[in-house]
């Protein structure tokens, strides 16, 4: 047996819980079809009522699967999703966690990603995140700098950092990624002001060459700055509507497995990085609905919570 079908049934067994009885649903397209095909092989040794559907790939994170994809999403007891973008914040993906299904999303998952994050301790890992929610619980504001730009403040009044179940979905209606390991919160809408600068990868991007400076005025962003990379995202952002601009996401990296590749998927996931999202929120909390939802990560962050330094550089600082 090989690593990634040896990882499928480990992580359907322990994140997923998955019984015999049960029904999974593997949702893969063309350009990942070989993990998910390993998946559905390795569920269909746990139970027999394993689906798999293959679809081509969506062009942008948030595009929502076919009809009748979503249709089925509702009816599995749990639903794999194997693909190049996310489907994380589609409406599909909402209604099928409202209809009960346990929610697995590996946008951009690859080889590399999973070898790493076979060797994570789910029930450990959480540990960590349950005390840095703890930290940041009932946050009215966060300010987040880093020594090359970055100093961007915004208001957390009325939402709650979420991530206490990461890499665990083993009720009802939970969902996240695999790999996991981040908490998150979506910024007040209207509130976000100051500037990002991303200088590790850009989801629809990649790894980034230099740094993208993102400024932020009023919970939108107005201006990108940088090398070819950030004008080849700013043409396409700014080929969108306003909503697509909106600061969707603050999150935290919380696993010590994964390494900046260029998937976002896992970058997002580092220790000691931080990422901004733009575009929709809806699915966490926020009220912004948006055609996409593109994360931008930002090594060693100092991040404050009501003034009080919650990381410096990106190394917790409050015990």
């Amino acid at each position: 047996m090989g690593i990634i079908e040896e990882y499928a049934k480990k992580r359907l067994l322990e994140s997923m819980g998955l019984k015999r009885g049960e029904s999974v649903l593997i949702l893969t397209d063309e350009g990942k079809r070989k993990i998910g095909e390993k998946f559905y092989e390795g569920a269909s040794q746990i139970c027999n009522e394993v689906g798999l559907i293959i679809i081509k790939p969506r062009k942008y994170n948030r595009e929502e699967p076919p009809p009748f994809v979503a249709e089925a999403m509702k009816k599995a007891d749990i639903v794999i999703m194997v693909t190049s973008t996310s489907f994380t914040h589609t409406t599909a993906r909402i209604e099928a966690s409202k209809a009960g299904a346990r929610i697995a999303s590996m946008p951009g998952i690859t080889e590399e990603l999973i070898r790493r994050d076979y060797r994570v301790d789910y029930r450990k890992l959480n540990d960590y995140s349950k005390n840095l929610l703890e930290k940041l619980k009932g946050v009215r504001e966060v300010r987040v700098t880093t020594k090359l730009g970055t100093d961007i403040t915004f208001s957390a009044q009325g939402r709650s950092f979420r991530g206490f179940h990461e890499g665990l979905f083993l009720s009802k209606g939970v969902y996240g990624n695999l790999p996991a390991g981040e908490i998150y919160i979506a910024p007040l809408e209207g509130t976000a002001n100051g500037r990002i600068v991303v200088d590790a990868s850009m989801a629809g991007v990649g790894k980034l060459k230099g740094k993208m400076t993102i400024v932020v005025r009023d919970g939108y962003a107005t201006d990108i700055t940088g090398g070819a990379q950030s004008k080849k995202f700013k043409k396409f952002l700014f080929g969108l509507s306003k909503g697509e601009r909106n600061i969707a996401e603050f999150g935290i990296g919380t696993n010590p497995y994964m390494k900046i590749t260029g998937e976002v998927l896992g970058d997002e996931k580092v220790l000691g990085t931080c990422h901004f999202a733009l575009g929709d929120n809806i699915g966490f909390g926020g009220k912004n609905r948006a055609r996409i939802h593109n994360d931008g990560v930002v090594r060693a962050p100092t991040i404050y919570a009501d003034g009080r330094k919650i990381t410096e550089n990106g190394k917790l600082v409050v015990n």
